[in-house]
């Protein structure tokens, strides 16, 4: 006996989300290309630097700009609008903000693998990548749970400012302005991160009526996990600033 699985009632949102994602993939696809493009051309005053890893730092400045801007509106628009729109919601610029991160991530794992990085960078990106699209596409196929997703998705904006931290110490020179700005990012930064890390892990607990059964061992993880990887995020910076010194500080032929 065959089953025939009935794809409309088992992924409702299917049907919906296919053709706007499909249209943010293509999307992200093509800024990707331009921005290769353009580190393609910036590579002859840049003879050294990895041409896949400046296009990725230009590709992901409007990105993730785009992503934060979707994140803050469609949180912010149901809000208070209680648990039901949070878990059942099915619209707003959080659905917007949902399809377009998982179709970058989709788009950033092949980029991830063609950095010049170490191997334990490249597998923790790409395990990141995979795990993050597998949750977003989970509200994505379900249609439902989108406001969860714009609310994780404010933890882009600190990833805008490192990225925009990389951009200037990459591209932005060592003059005063350049350092002024650099500064000014780092805390930004720190504060984007801190801020995030603080408010994000307790926030489903107050939800109603579902009770508080999240195990603590679920807030130990979630905090050390963050501060590795942040202090992985830092090294690979430190790491491209001594690499942009080193650069600076060789003498032309």
């Amino acid at each position: 006996m065959l089953w025939r699985v009935d794809t409309s009632v088992m992924f409702p949102g299917l049907e919906r989300n296919t053709r706007p994602f499909v249209w943010y993939l293509a999307a992200c696809s093509a800024t990707y290309v331009v921005a290769h493009i353009i580190a393609r051309k910036m590579k002859a005053w840049r003879p050294k630097s990895d041409v896949v890893a400046d296009a990725d730092l230009i590709f992901s400045l409007p990105m993730y700009s785009w992503m934060s801007f979707l994140a803050c509106k469609g949180t912010a628009e149901v809000w208070d609008a209680g648990w039901e729109e949070h878990w059942f919601g099915s619209g707003g610029n959080s659905r917007q903000f949902t399809l377009l991160y998982a179709a970058m991530n989709l788009v950033h794992i092949p980029i991830t693998l063609l950095k010049k990085q170490s191997t334990t960078y490249k597998a923790l990106m790409t395990f990141h990548h995979i795990l993050s699209i597998s949750c977003m596409m989970t509200g994505i196929l379900l249609n439902r749970m989108y406001f969860w997703g714009a609310f994780d998705g404010i933890c882009e904006i600190s990833t805008f400012c490192l990225t925009t931290l990389f951009c200037l110490k990459e591209f932005g020179g060592s003059g005063p302005v350049s350092k002024m700005l650099i500064t000014i990012n780092g805390v930004s930064l720190w504060l984007t991160y801190l801020v995030r890390a603080d408010t994000t892990p307790p926030f489903p607990l107050l939800q109603r009526p579902y009770p508080p059964t999240f195990p603590k061992f679920f807030f130990s993880f979630f905090v050390y996990f963050n501060l590795f990887y942040f202090n992985l995020s830092l090294e690979e910076t430190n790491k491209k600033r001594v690499c942009a010194s080193g650069r600076a500080s060789t003498p032309n032929p």
